[in-house]
């Protein structure tokens, strides 16, 4: 009996601690402004314009989200710096909301779903902005992506201005070199690792078609480029990076490329573009500086840092 009265002082002490501390921080508890309703609703529905994340995203600096955000874990996450989401954000279960005194904040909606779990919380730091948090979202299934096809072919190239890959079914890994400066146009199948390097690119995809391919990973390094014809879908199993001032997609035809990750993730660094779907469910996906992503994602985290852009299609 003593022992559980001793538990239970050391929760309550737990409870007033956490309470205390946010106080001191210039926190307050965000009180529910719409009670709760169903989300059939035209003005509560999911939106269609939604990012998926299995567990909770990061949002950091001046990171910015043109959209809506489902997360689909209840797990506890903070919104930070200057960071925005010009949407909603939709969460299961019934977490606790607190935001510092200058982030700007529209609302707390409660959904038609499961209220439970509550023990996590969402908190606003500094001059963060997003619209509402809809509570009670129950989660969906994120159906897995389609199994990466080995390459059959063998040989590992590098190319250099006025050289020629060969025969392509025969390729395993390709590389661009400084040298190259051109792009290369790659027929329809199943590769290894590719990788760009200075103002070289790839050519994915034949007109008025639809072509798959496969790859093992994707690199695009300073100044490169994936120009798509015809709708493309790339399957990789392991990664794809873009680095400085890369470029993925075309922007005037934002449907025409799905992207499908098996495993680590997609990483967006400095200055780079890409237009399309990313279909990460086993992956992360990381925005960092000046970065941008116009079209939609599925993932399993998001990670957005300084001043990152975010847009849905």
């Amino acid at each position: 009996m003593k022992k559980n009265k001793f538990l239970v002082l050391i929760l309550m002490w737990q409870i007033i601690s956490s309470s205390a501390l946010l106080a001191n921080n210039n926190f307050h508890h965000i009180k529910i402004v719409t009670s709760k309703t169903n989300l059939t609703n035209p003005n509560l529905q999911v939106s269609r314009k939604t990012f998926i994340t299995r567990h909770s995203p990061k949002l950091n600096g001046e990171g910015k989200v043109e959209g809506s955000i489902r997360v689909l874990l209840a797990e506890s996450f903070d919104i930070n710096g200057n960071a925005k989401v010009i949407g909603d954000i939709y969460v299961p279960g019934s977490p606790e909301v607190y935001a510092s005194s200058n982030a700007n904040y529209e609302a707390k909606v409660i959904g038609d779903g499961n209220q439970y779990p509550s023990n996590y919380r969402i908190k606003l730091n500094g001059s963060s902005r997003i619209q509402r948090i809809i509570t009670c979202t129950d989660a969906v299934s994120i159906e897995p992506v389609p199994s990466v096809v080995p390459p059959q072919g063998l040989r590992d190239i590098a190319l250099v201005k006025g050289e020629h890959p060969g025969n392509f079914s025969t390729l395993r890994d390709l590389i661009l070199t400084r040298k190259y400066n051109l792009t290369l146009e790659v027929p329809e199948g199943s590769y290894g690792n590719f990788r760009a390097h200075g103002r070289s690119g790839f050519i994915f995809g034949k007109d008025n078609e639809e072509t798959t391919y496969n790859l093992q990973s994707l690199e695009l390094n300073t100044n490169t480029q994936v120009q798509i014809r015809g709708k493309v879908t790339i399957n990789i199993k392991n990664s794809l990076v873009l680095n400085s001032n890369s470029k993925m997609g075309n922007s005037a035809k934002i449907e025409n490329l799905l992207v499908n990750i098996q495993s680590t993730g997609a990483t967006l660094n400095s200055s780079t573009e890409f237009y399309g779907t990313i279909n990460a469910p086993s992956g992360s996906l990381t925005l960092n500086s000046n970065s941008k992503l116009v079209g939609s994602i599925i993932c399993d985290r998001l990670n957005l840092n300084s001043n990152s852009l975010l847009k849905h299609l």
